[in-house]
């Protein structure tokens, strides 16, 4: 019996606080397993708690300023000021939560594309953040 999954990749990420934090994604064209040219596409990716799913950091999308990954990447950054208040919204020392990537088609179609366990751990070292 085939089976059809739309589910999103599993991609768990953890980091400190008060440290940027940024991936680059690319999507395959599952016919060729080529990068998907994105310049037509959106991207959203938010950091929520697990407790009732309240929105607790949003990720800022960008395409990739890497030449050779220009039109095939995007780079999603959480900034030092996203990540540093993340502790506080768990136990103070630590954030446990969950995340998601949406994509959006020219044509309007969602997806979403990755998903995961978020942990964030407090930092010893402050650089600047408060």
């Amino acid at each position: 019996m085939a089976t059809l999954s739309q589910l999103p990749d599993v991609v768990d990420i953890s980091f400190v606080a008060g440290d940027t934090f940024r991936i680059r994604v690319r999507v395959v064209d599952p016919e060729d397993a080529g990068a998907l040219p994105l310049t037509d596409y959106e991207f959203q990716a938010e950091i929520a708690t697990l407790s009732d799913r309240t929105v607790a950091a949003t990720f800022i999308s960008a395409p990739d300023p890497d030449p050779l990954y220009a039109t095939s990447a995007v780079i999603l950054t959480l900034p030092p000021t996203e990540t540093a208040k993340l502790p506080d919204l768990g136990t103070g020392s630590e954030f446990k939560g969950i995340w998601d990537l949406e994509m959006t088609f020219p044509n309007g179609d969602v997806r979403t594309v990755a998903k995961g366990d978020v942990l964030c751990v407090l930092d010893v070292t402050n650089s600047g953040v408060p």
